[in-house]
């Protein structure tokens, strides 16, 4: 190690600490999948029974939140079928909607590359949250093309059109008002803009592609599908459809009751946000904690160590709580996932914890256990630090 530098370690043996940074325009993921893939490569020459092991890899959350994100979009669009499937009871139909999901995503896809917009976590997020509102469109335009055929309407062209423009003028009122909901999350400036900015320009420009779909591809595929299929009859009112409506005609009876039902409700439901608690983004599935340790100017880095080694007891005796930690004590560690700046009067560690650990409840406890540990003037100082980068 350098002068001044007692080294560093990784679970109680020692160890050389390699960081490798990505540059701005890298892509996070290639950069770990190179990496890895050229590990193995260079093990062999590694002295004795040294290897490498991997500390912290930002691939790893980043891969988790896009299959998260693929897995519950595909489960929303099933589930949006099965839904439709149900109300309409025609296998075509339901069919001309469920088309309606993938072409509004991909045409989205589509004009997101063209504006520079990569896929990612936000992206995909907001892919996610757009799929049970795509539809909707689609869904109210087949509605109503199917109304005009059971009472009975001329099964032409004509027909399809005209039940179409009925309503094109209210989904597209209905899309643009919820397209100017997110738009504003794109306006936020900062961190916090750069992050919603993609979310909200994927939304926007889902919703305003399943209204295009809706008004082109769908009546499209109706008259292709339903102009010649049996189009089942209109039922009577079942039981859930009669009590609906009498709720209905006593709410519209009684709108001050409602409206101060809602008013009401409304307030009471903000003494909850207190309860909630705040964050800058959840916590990742992936979790560590970083502890600094800070001597005073001059203190040698052989009576850090000695203090780092108390908390490294710590960590080795909760192997139920934490996997890996690496710690380097004295010197430089420009690269340090904590950015602390080096210097022999301190040390630096990150440990990863194992699934299900409480973050903040280890960092309490280890807080406390090192209560005696600052009374020679060293500061300890813990944090948490999500996969996710915070």
């Amino acid at each position: 190690p350098p002068a001044g530098t007692v080294g560093t370690r990784a679970n109680g043996r020692p160890a050389a600490l390699i960081n490798i940074v990505k540059t701005a325009d890298a892509n996070t993921v290639d950069v770990s999948d190179g990496v890895k893939k050229i590990l193995p490569e260079l093990e062999p020459g590694l002295p004795g029974r040294a290897k490498f092991v991997t500390v912290y890899d930002a691939s790893k959350s980043i891969n988790a939140s896009i299959e998260g994100m693929l897995r519950e979009g595909l489960l929303g669009a099933l589930f949006a079928v099965i839904v439709i499937m149900i109300f309409l009871r025609n296998g075509r139909a339901t069919l001309i909607a469920a088309v309606s999901i993938p072409l509004s995503v991909v045409t989205a896809m589509v004009l997101l590359k063209q504006i520079g917009v990569t896929l990612n976590v936000m992206t995909l997020g907001g892919l996610t949250v757009a799929i049970g509102r795509v539809v909707d469109d689609s869904i109210v335009v087949i509605e109503n093309i199917f109304r005009h055929l059971q009472r009975g309407d001329a099964r032409t062209s004509e027909t399809i059109r005209v039940a179409a423009k009925e309503v094109t003028g209210a989904i597209t009122s209905s899309t643009l008002t919820t397209v100017a909901v997110f738009l504003p999350l794109g306006l936020v400036t900062g961190v916090i803009g750069k992050i919603f900015l993609p979310f909200a320009l994927t939304v926007a420009i889902a919703l305003l592609a399943s209204l295009l779909v809706a008004v082109s591809v769908v009546p499209l595929m109706a008259k292709w599908m339903l102009l010649s299929a049996k189009v089942p009859e209109e039922h009577a009112e079942g039981r859930v459809m009669r009590a609906y409506r009498r709720a209905l005609d006593w709410s519209l009876a009684h709108r001050w009751i409602v409206v101060a039902s809602a008013t009401a409700l409304f307030v009471a439901s903000l003494a909850l946000v207190p309860m909630i608690g705040t964050g800058f983004v959840p916590e990742a599935k992936e979790k560590y904690i970083t502890i600094e340790v800070k001597y005073p100017e001059g203190t040698k880095a052989t009576e850090v160590d000695k203090t780092v080694k108390q908390i490294e007891k710590m960590i080795l005796a909760d192997k139920k709580n934490f996997e890996l930690y690496e710690v380097t004590v004295g010197g430089s560690n420009e690269f340090s996932m904590s950015g602390s700046s080096g210097g022999t009067n301190k040390a630096s560690l990150m440990a990863r914890l194992n699934t299900g650990a409480d973050t903040n409840a280890l960092i309490e406890k280890l807080r406390k256990a090192s209560v005696p540990l600052e009374k020679n003037g060293a500061q300890i100082t813990y944090s948490r630090v999500d996969a996710s980068g915070t």
